[in-house]
């Protein structure tokens, strides 16, 4: 491999890292918050002489928000896996459907749209250094793809 190669693969598990990363901050966030109910119920449960055995119903049916995390079988997670576009990938598509420069935030808005999660820095280093060069930053992080821009090639 080339020089080329490994900074794009070193750039792309960059990029992996800082999204796993943000996942894992997640779970340990709803692990403290377990833990926390957990604390309190353990409290309760020594401040009060409990002598009636609790009722046990039917679990309810609770409707999933868009904040909950949902657990993926293995093969929910592998098909995931498989389908996942890459941010250069991504900003491509999202550039050429678009039809016009985007402004770094809203690129990111339409990130979302793919299920990636990135922020500024993230993003904006992944483009800079993409392989393929296929990215033109046009000034105040407003990004394009390069090929509509021929004038500014002989400039760089």
């Amino acid at each position: 491999m080339d020089r080329k190669s490994y900074e794009n693969v070193l750039s792309d598990l960059e990029s992996e890292i800082t999204i796993k990363r943000a996942e894992v901050e997640k779970l340990n966030q709803e692990i403290l918050q377990d833990e926390n109910v957990i604390s309190v119920l353990r409290m309760r449960l020594s401040q009060e002489d409990i002598t009636v055995a609790p009722q046990i119903s039917e679990p309810e049916s609770i409707e999933p928000s868009n904040n909950d995390f949902t657990l993926l079988s293995d093969n929910e997670n592998t098909e995931k896996k498989r389908n996942k576009i890459s941010l250069g990938n991504t900003c491509e598509k999202i550039l050429q459907s678009e039809g016009k420069p985007l402004y770094i935030k809203d690129l990111i808005q339409r990130i979302k749209e793919y299920g990636r999660i990135t922020d500024t820095r993230q993003l904006s280093g992944t483009i800079r250094k993409d392989h393929k060069n296929r990215f033109i930053n046009l000034g105040g992080n407003t990004w394009d793809l390069r090929e509509r821009h021929p004038e500014q090639e002989e400039n760089q």
